[in-house]
């Protein structure tokens, strides 16, 4: 199951990362992925609480966010 859970974080941290680096509606995205929209609400504000930060900062402190609830 642990395994699974990391594949699936995985998967969504590509997706996040693919929409960052286009510059696309990350919540549509996400929704339209197929993703619930609770998780899609919140993924977002992860992705914009430092938007002014570069790319390779945000990527990272998603990636901490999404894979944390594997060491739980």
């Amino acid at each position: 199951m642990n395994n699974k859970h990391t594949r699936g974080n995985s998967l969504l941290l590509a997706e996040v990362r693919e929409y960052l680096a286009r510059g696309s509606s990350l919540y549509r995205s996400l929704i339209n992925k197929g993703v619930s929209h609770e998780v899609a609400q919140g993924v977002v504000p992860l992705a914009n609480v430092g938007y002014e930060n570069d790319p390779v900062t945000e990527i990272a402190s998603l990636s901490e966010a999404l894979l944390e609830g594997n060491n739980e």
